[in-house]
């Protein structure tokens, strides 16, 4: 009995290590077979954010092939492609990174770039036969473009461990947590994991960003999700000139005797001989014949924060100082009230604020056939708030796209009277087929005063002072467009016989020749962004996440960001075995 049980013992003995292998290696092999799960689940995930665009990307829910986005940033929607989000706080991200350049041996930082990440929360998953849970993190982010957009430079992915201890006794003050990824890149992150530091090196060649797009054009017109506005000469200047006939009717009336007394009544019945005054006035008070263009884009009916709908309004305001039969008129602020039009008004239920399409022609001041001219001066006046603005941090801004047309009303005056239009000289309205390429001036409003000079278009924000800090409107515009691929300051607003066709400075409340603005109690006026400082006056409008954009700039400045190229990384994490390591899965959106 005592031999058999030392037997059984020795057995045991000998069993055991042999038993606990078998069990270490199935438990070996369950988990490579889990591995491999999880790679075959990280290619399936890789694929779908490979195949979907951005704003396919921004909708929840179920996907199929266990794709289920739980969060996306709170909803981060694309807003007409923008590269705007209801809450950028929460998942899509503005993050710095500083490129350090190897070159030689050496190692240098050669400044930072801002570069976009949005991390898309999965729903968690289990794997393998063992039915561990993770959780998965997809990040997209556009780093390598914006390096390689911004600085000529291009990430390196052959990094040694010697170069990684270079580089990082070169770094030492900055106190960066450089590692060697997976990709042979040196790079160092944040709390997050974005990437705030990486290692680069000249690259040859120009850069061109494919994430960023140039429209050219406007892409969706569509009247219930765009203000278009017709602002030509047949519009509102026809009801100003048949509002202002009614008034000379009026004096004409408290004339009648008098008129009658003298025989030159019957001259005022005709109505002819009433639209010939009309000009005589117009044209003998010139100076004092002025328009203002008033253009309101507003949030309306705000519910926890957000706008039930928005509201474009365009008003039109005459201002006309003259006398007429010896009846002054338009010292009193209250004689222009009868010559203000409203030519806009509409509410819009969407989800972003709404673009404005405006087709404008300035103010017709003269119009007989030796001498046709625009007004020397416009005024423009615009108003936005901090939910059409862009002015907190995540929401749209609106865009007023301020567009002269190939047809105008200079143009058809000139072929009705070639031989006195201009007194012969240079014809400046050539016809829409041959002016781009024959007249550089071609998209200038030009008025004649001895010479051709542009109509002076002044432009100023409407401010509230119940609503602080909301930005100007940006102004997208062929109006003094010129193409200059050498010379991007002369592309806008270049001057002109001496001045420029866009004025920023802000306008004088006191100025006789300006007509009221209607302006409520909390309102003001304000200059726009560069008046008389920045390059060719026009300045830059700086959003939340420190964009810049040009206050008023030509079409094909109006760039906005497409998801064409995107790093993907796939994070998943073991909530079950927490102390395994953090797999890492890697790929592109937009190239193989």
């Amino acid at each position: 009995m005592i031999e058999i049980i030392i037997a059984v013992a020795v057995m045991t003995l000998l069993i055991s290590p042999i038993i606990a292998q078998v069990f270490q290696t199935i438990q070996t092999s369950s988990r490579s077979k889990e591995t491999q799960y999880v790679i075959d689940n990280a290619e399936m995930v890789l694929e779908y954010f490979r195949a979907n665009s951005l704003s396919d990307l921004a909708v929840t829910g179920d996907k199929g092939d266990a794709v289920t986005l739980v969060s996306n940033g709170e909803n981060p929607k694309y807003y007409d492609g923008k590269d705007h989000y209801n809450d950028p706080s929460k998942k899509h991200s503005k993050v710095s990174c500083n490129v350090w350049k190897s070159a030689s041996g050496s190692y240098s930082n050669s400044g930072s770039v801002s570069y976009s990440v949005i991390d898309y929360t999965l729903e968690s998953i289990q794997l393998g036969k063992e039915k561990n849970t993770y959780s998965r993190v997809v990040s997209l982010d556009d780093l390598s473009n914006r390096v390689m957009a911004e600085t000529g430079l291009e990430i390196r992915h052959d990094v040694t461990n010697a170069e990684l201890e270079a580089l990082k006794t070169a770094s030492s003050s900055q106190g960066y947590n450089w590692k060697i990824t997976t990709e042979g890149n040196a790079a160092a992150t944040d709390s997050d994991g974005h990437v705030i530091a990486v290692l680069a090196t000249d690259k040859g060649g120009t850069y061109h960003d494919p994430n960023t797009t140039t429209l050219g054009n406007i892409q969706n017109i569509d009247s219930y999700s765009m203000a278009i506005i017709e602002g030509t000469q047949a519009t509102t200047d026809n009801q100003f000139q048949q509002d202002f006939i009614s008034n000379m009717v009026d004096i004409i009336a408290r004339k009648k005797h008098e008129l009658i007394a003298n025989g030159t009544y019957d001259d005022y019945k005709d109505k002819d001989k009433l639209n010939d005054a009309f000009e005589v006035i117009r044209q003998s008070n010139s100076s004092s014949f002025s328009r203002m263009i008033k253009l309101s884009i507003t949030g309306e009916d705000i519910v926890g924060s957000k706008p039930s709908y928005y509201r474009v309004t365009c008003d039109v305001y005459y201002k006309a100082i003259y006398s007429f039969l010896g009846e002054n008129f338009g010292s009193d602020a209250s004689d222009n009230e009868p010559f203000r039009y409203n030519i806009f008004s509409q509410d819009f239920y969407t989800s972003e604020p709404p673009d404005v399409l405006f087709i404008y022609e300035p103010f017709v001041r003269r119009t007989d056939s030796s001498y046709v001219s625009y007004a020397d001066k416009e005024y423009f006046l615009v108003k936005g708030d901090r939910y059409t603005s862009g002015s907190i941090a995540g929401t749209d801004a609106s865009k007023v796209y301020l567009v002269k047309s190939d047809s105008t009303w200079a143009q058809e005056m000139y072929e009705k009277y070639p031989s006195t239009f201009g007194n012969g000289l240079a014809n400046p309205f050539t016809t829409a087929k041959q002016g781009k390429e024959l007249n550089d001036n071609y998209n200038y409003f030009l008025t004649r005063r001895g010479s051709y000079y542009p109509v002076q278009l002044y432009v100023n924000q409407i401010v509230d002072s119940s609503d602080t800090g909301t930005n100007p409107i940006q102004i997208i515009t062929n109006v003094s467009y010129k193409p200059d691929a050498t010379d991007p300051d002369d592309i806008m607003n270049s001057v002109v016989n001496g001045l420029r066709q866009f004025v920023t400075s802000q306008i004088s409340s006191t100025d006789t020749s300006v007509p009221d603005m209607g302006l409520l109690a909390t309102e003001s006026n304000l200059a726009y962004p560069g008046a008389g400082s920045a390059a060719n006056e026009i300045g830059d409008i700086t959003f939340p996440d420190g964009e810049t954009k040009k206050a008023i700039t030509y079409p094909l400045d109006d760039k906005r960001l497409e998801g064409r190229l995107y790093s993907i990384t796939v994070k998943f994490d073991n909530l079950t075995r927490t102390v395994d390591a953090t797999r890492y899965f890697t790929g592109a959106k937009g190239a193989d």
